[in-house]
């Protein structure tokens, strides 16, 4: 694929749309579906890295004075990220899995990272079509949809807007959700005496599962402490909600090989799903980038080496893990 013959170019700036950048965020949008397969917190480890991309992306994007051409690659890339993300944190959260070790802060970041996206593309989208015309090229700047050009300008405008608009709901529920802990915590600690505030913490947070017992036989004890904790205990749920809890059956060993495979179901069903969509959507959001009167797309910067290597080493990562995880379950039968 090359850039269509224009009669005017848009100098790209390879911090935004180079190789490098452009491989490595593909690369975390397979991986985070890829690693669902996992256990642990490796299959979080993606979906931090995504994140951290996406955030770098947006922060990078609305710093400078960029042709939207750019922005709307941005918005191309993040949202990817974005969606595949929300497709693994669903299977990683999922009740059924209980290999997975929730991450508070890990959580509160996506969470406001995925908010910082939504309201990124509403404003990009709000505002592209009085800013595209306006801007060299701008005429023949296109947005492939599922391999098809259309006009950013367009219908595809009111409809990604009404998308953007109605996922801004459960970003922001997810957001309360995952800060009100956090403020419970703060509120207890600057009123100790009242009963309220301590049940009241410890009733939520049991409903989220973000503090759960690893062993049963302690765990009527735990309950009870936790009712008379002092106010350093109260700090340390605050350090603890950034630390691996692990989330277990009522079964001690269920951990089991049948339980293994079981587990291994939902990731399976997402991957079948998931992959040939998502390998659509990373084609047309290459194709956004060739078919552009865009220039520099294949110029690498240091920053790309660095981003580019990260990537293929998590690649690597992803595979080392995934064959022993399988293998583990496959070879427990015999």
């Amino acid at each position: 694929m090359a850039n269509t013959t224009t009669n005017c170019t848009i100098p790209g700036d390879t911090d935004i749309i180079g190789p490098g950048i452009r491989i490595s965020v593909y690369l975390q949008c397979l991986l985070a579906l890829i690693k669902t397969l996992a256990k642990g917190n490796e299959a979080i480890e993606s979906i931090s890295v995504g994140v951290v991309t996406s955030f770098s992306l947006i922060i990078s994007s609305l710093t400078g004075d960029l042709h939207p051409a750019f922005l709307l690659d941005v918005s191309q890339f993040v949202s990817l990220l974005m969606i595949a993300n929300a497709i693994a944190f669903k299977a990683l959260h999922d009740k059924q899995n209980k290999y997975i070790e929730k991450l508070y802060f890990t959580t509160l970041f996506y969470s406001i990272v995925d908010l910082l996206i939504i309201c990124y593309n509403i404003w990009l989208w709000k505002t592209i079509n009085w800013k595209l015309p306006n801007r060299e090229c701008g005429d023949q700047v296109k947005f492939f949809l599922f391999l098809f050009p259309l006009d950013p300008t367009g219908w595809i405008r009111i409809f990604i807007l009404i998308s953007n608009c109605i996922a801004l709901i459960p970003a922001l529920k997810l957001l309360i959700m995952t800060l009100l802990p956090l403020i419970l915590v703060f509120h207890e600690y600057l009123n100790p005496d009242n009963q309220d505030n301590q049940d009241q913490l410890r009733n939520y947070l049991g409903d989220l599962d973000y503090l759960e017992n690893s062993n049963h036989s302690n765990h009527s004890n735990h309950s009870n402490n936790t009712v008379n904790a002092e106010n350093t205990d109260n700090l340390d749920i605050i350090l603890n909600l950034g630390k691996q809890d692990n989330l277990t059956l009522d079964n001690p060993g269920a951990s089991d090989n049948n339980g293994d495979r079981g587990r291994l179901y939902l990731p399976c069903c997402i991957l079948i799903l998931s992959l040939p969509l998502m390998t659509v959507s990373i084609v047309s959001t290459e194709l956004s980038v060739q078919r552009n009167p865009i220039t520099n797309i294949w110029e690498m910067g240091f920053g790309q080496v660095v981003a580019l290597v990260l990537a293929l080493v998590d690649t690597l990562k992803t595979i080392i893990l995934i064959y022993k995880h399988i293998s583990s379950v496959y070879n427990r039968k015999v």
